[in-house]
């Protein structure tokens, strides 16, 4: 058996040039150069030829169905924060086809907003980083009924750790 042996930012992607990532040691002719956000202290290019995309899409299909149930009559709001970076725009771009997309950022008023306007018998998936997941539940839990409606989270970006999603159930 071989090995795979793990890969971080740290002591891959950052470590190498970014062509020596990539077969054959070039970038591709097509495809898309999408930046982190620079919450590690600084961004990060991630290239992509358009292959990657088109299997990055058929995962995103197949995990919406089977993790979240989608599609059904859902609402999905995102909440990274919009900009250059490759979390926000490369969320919305594939799953605008999973439900109705809202591209709203990390905007607790118009979270609420947005739920209240269209309310509780949509399903909703709201993705964002889990800091901001959580504020957005302890900011809202007395002003606004979480139980009545049907969401689930979708986080990414930053690691937590187990009790974070047992105190975000709460």
């Amino acid at each position: 058996n071989t090995i795979l042996p793990e890969t971080t930012k740290e002591n891959y992607v950052k470590k190498n040039k970014m062509e020596a990532v990539f077969r054959g040691g070039r970038l591709p002719n097509q495809g898309v150069i999408e930046e982190s956000s620079g919450s590690s202290g600084h961004p990060t290019d991630w290239v992509k030829a358009i292959e990657e995309d088109k299997l990055l899409q058929l995962e995103v299909n197949f995990e919406s169905k089977y993790l979240f149930n989608l599609p059904k009559k859902s609402i999905i709001i995102s909440c990274w924060s919009p900009g250059p970076w490759a979390t926000d725009l490369k969320f919305c771009e594939l799953f605008e086809h999973q439900g109705l997309l809202k591209n709203i950022g990390p905007n607790i008023d118009s979270i609420i907003e947005t739920l209240r306007k269209y309310g509780p018998t949509y399903h909703y998936l709201i993705a964002g980083y889990p800091p901001f997941c959580r504020g957005l539940f302890e900011k809202t839990k007395n002003v606004f009924p979480w139980k009545k409606y049907d969401i689930d989270l979708l986080v990414g970006g930053e690691g937590f750790v187990i009790g974070w999603r047992e105190h975000i159930k709460n």
